[in-house]
């Protein structure tokens, strides 16, 4: 039993911000959380921050905490407990995905144990002008799409709830993950579900779909997809979920939400809940399906393979998506259409470097990742078959197996000593 509900998000008004502790959030929690504030203004590129981050710490004595933010931010406060020591540690280099990103250090008064909570609050605000023409986070009176690549919120590398209120012109529509309501003529989204990314969608023309199924549920989150578009990228997304969970075994009910981004640049990408493609149009997935159901299947694939270290490890997580969906192709599209595609990587592959090892930072880094390790998931299926290729698969997200070393003792567990020593070769080659 399923039913479609077509939704046209409302306004949202802006008035001046005020935020309480939410009391859904427990005192004993197993995340840090958020409670923010956000002013945006697309058409100056103008974003004010204000809030509250309840810090879960980790460690077994800290002092000193760090977080990324965008560099043309304004800093008012960032404060520890009330202690109000902060600086700009300008001698960090930027991680590749946030270029325009310093890192702010902050010192508490105290050693905060294992277990602590700290409470962290924070106001800054800035015109953001600043990001590479591949980013996939822009802020334009078009489209705004925020998250870590910026980023606009104190990112620290871990996972979060959070509870988000935001302030826009009413001409705009706004999306982000997490349950939804107003209050105070203020859009507020709740999410307890742990996330690594707080990311903010704003258009003028942004509408939401929202398809039920029994084992899982979607949101299409896009700005002007005709409904025929949209039906049948839910049937083809349906037949995708399906066919993985046959493969690499079912999750428990699955909600995510798809945002199919007008920005023209920047690719795609997934979250925990979300899958954010851009420079979709009607035009092209009617006239390009299979070119889109093989970028759909990658990104789904990433809810199975997700866990791996972003170093030469990645391939566990980017060649094994990217097969997939290779696989997702044969089965939907046929041999013929599988076959083209492996001897387009093929030839990618070509005087590439080993992907044991690799510097994530080569050029050849993403023929390596997207072709050369494919090619030798083919191959190993090849050599052991198609069925226990899947199962392999199968008990690698059971056992959450996210390194190499583990993979080829899968490999050697379920096959061969021979299996595991070609393959390791073949990673090395």
């Amino acid at each position: 039993m399923k039913s479609k509900l077509h939704i046209l998000c409302c306004s949202i008004f802006l008035l001046t911000f005020s935020f309480s502790q939410a009391k859904d959030y427990p005192d004993q929690r197993n995340y840090s959380n958020f409670i923010i504030n956000l002013e945006l203004d697309p058409v100056q590129k103008l974003i004010s921050v204000e809030g509250i981050l309840e810090y879960l710490v980790f460690d077994d004595s800290l002092t000193d905490f760090s977080f990324n933010l965008h560099k043309q931010f304004n800093i008012e406060y960032f404060k520890i407990d009330d202690s109000d020591l902060f600086q700009i540690d300008s001698s960090v280099t930027p991680v590749r995905w946030q270029p325009e990103a310093v890192k702010i250090v902050t010192r508490g008064t105290k050693v905060y144990r294992k277990g602590d909570l700290a409470n962290i609050k924070f106001s800054y605000s800035g015109r953001i002008t600043d990001w590479p023409s591949w980013s996939a986070n822009v802020v334009d009176k078009e489209w705004v799409e925020m998250g870590l690549y910026f980023p606009w919120y104190p990112e620290f590398g871990e996972k979060f709830t959070y509870e988000l209120s935001v302030g826009i012109d009413p001409a705009y529509h706004v999306f982000a993950l997490g349950e939804q309501s107003e209050k105070s003529k203020r859009i507020i989204f709740k999410n307890l579900n742990p996330v690594t990314d707080l990311i903010v969608c704003a258009s003028k023309d942004l509408s939401i779909s929202e398809l039920v199924e029994d084992d899982y549920s979607l949101k299409m989150v896009n700005t002007g997809l005709q409904e025929e578009t949209i039906d049948l990228m839910q049937s083809d997304i349906a037949q995708i979920l399906k066919n993985y969970s046959q493969w690499f075994g079912s999750k428990e009910k699955l909600g995510f939400s798809l945002v199919i981004s007008k920005r023209e640049k920047g690719g795609g990408y997934v979250r925990e809940s979300a899958i954010c493609l851009g420079g979709l149009k009607d035009s092209t997935y009617l006239s390009q399906q299979n070119k889109y159901i093989r970028y759909l299947s990658h990104e789904i694939a990433h809810l199975w393979w997700f866990g791996a270290e972003h170093n030469w490890e990645d391939w566990l997580n980017e060649s094994f998506a990217e097969y997939s969906a290779m696989m997702m192709i044969r089965e939907i599209a046929g041999v013929e259409e599988f076959n083209s595609m492996i001897q387009k990587k093929i030839q990618e592959s070509q005087n590439t470097v080993a992907v044991w090892g690799m510097d994530r930072n080569n050029p050849d880094a993403q023929k390596v990742l997207y072709s050369k390790g494919p090619i030798l998931l083919k191959e190993l299926e090849d050599k052991i078959g198609k069925e226990k290729f899947i199962a392999l698969c199968r008990k690698r997200v059971e056992n959450e197996i996210n390194t190499s070393e583990g993979f080829l003792t899968l490999l050697r567990n379920n096959e061969s000593q021979e299996i595991e020593d070609w393959f390791r070769e073949a990673l090395k080659r």
